[in-house]
């Protein structure tokens, strides 16, 4: 008996001994989290990933066939080293077929993000990780995605429709230009993500989302400039992030060329700074990612 007594003494002490245990931290379920998202979204789906990173590329190789050499400035029509207000005309409305691929574009991940919620749906009601852990990991992958989209995009464009400004060098021209079309599509990717998950199916996401993406086209001034709106429609101009966009695109290109005046004229000037109108469109962008994730809690709690 007094042996027996001895082993469980000794059982008691060993288990006091385990290591207590240690949940996952915040950073390891993100890793994990983020590298199933990259397999299943990504890696698995290589087909598809190729498929949209050929249609910006086919896209944007149509546009440049179209607007070919719009921008042009050693052509005989205009000022030595600088831009024609024609040429800088052509050029608005070629960043504004631009902005329809940066904004567009990103609805092909709508089936995508709607089929992934019901895993995400499923696995959170089990309190495996927070919203947050699966908001950052996709939104991270996605903006990966999106910048070698907008490389393949600018590379493309950039050189077929002579759209660098002459007046700075052509490495800063093309760097600022590049900026510009990715947080663009940073931002429409990020507006289709929160539909996709703030809305119970794949049509209603589609249809809100493309109705706040026409109306922040319709509001961006490149199909009307805003020294020609009406007064309802100017006064809510702020609300659309493809304003921004654009604007971030035609400062970049026109200033410091003959044709700046275009800006002033054409009231593209609000903010009047590249950095203005991004600053602008990151703003926009973390409303959106932080909306999304509420927008997840909400599901989470549907479960």
């Amino acid at each position: 008996d007094s042996d027996i007594g001895l082993d469980e003494k000794e059982q008691a002490s060993s288990f006091l001994e385990l290591p207590l245990y240690q949940p996952p931290s915040w950073g390891f379920k993100l890793m994990v989290v983020f590298n199933r998202n990259l397999t299943n979204q990504y890696i698995r789906s290589i087909t598809n990933v190729c498929a949209r990173i050929l249609s910006y590329s086919l896209l944007s190789l149509l546009v440049g066939a179209i607007f070919y050499k719009v921008g042009d400035h050693n052509s005989s029509k205009s000022h030595n080293n600088g831009l024609t207000f024609e040429e800088a005309g052509l050029i608005a409305s070629t960043d504004t077929f631009l902005m329809n691929i940066s904004y567009l574009l990103p609805f092909s991940t709508i089936p995508v993000f709607v089929c992934d919620k019901k895993f995400f749906a499923a696995e959170s009601a089990l309190g495996l990780y927070s919203p947050w852990i699966y908001g950052v990991s996709q939104i991270i992958l996605e903006a990966i995605f999106v910048t070698i989209a907008s490389i393949a995009q600018t590379c493309i464009v950039v050189p077929m429709c002579t759209m660098l400004n002459p007046a700075m060098s052509q490495f800063t021209s093309f760097l600022t230009i590049l900026a510009s079309i990715v947080t663009s599509g940073l931002v429409g990717s990020t507006v289709v993500f929160f539909c996709s998950m703030a809305l119970p199916t794949q049509d209603l996401a589609f249809i809100v989302g493309s109705t706040i993406v026409t109306i922040a086209l319709a509001l961006s001034g490149g199909f009307l400039p805003f020294s020609e709106m009406f007064p309802l429609p100017y006064s809510i101009q702020w609300i659309s992030p493809v304003k921004y966009s654009l604007q971030a695109l035609l400062i970049s290109q026109l200033s410091g060329t003959s044709a700046e005046r275009l800006l002033d004229i054409a009231e593209y000037n609000s903010p009047s700074t590249v950095t203005g109108n991004l600053l602008a469109l990151l703003a926009i962008f973390v409303f959106f990612s932080v909306m999304s994730v509420f927008a997840m809690i909400r599901v989470k709690e549907r479960r």
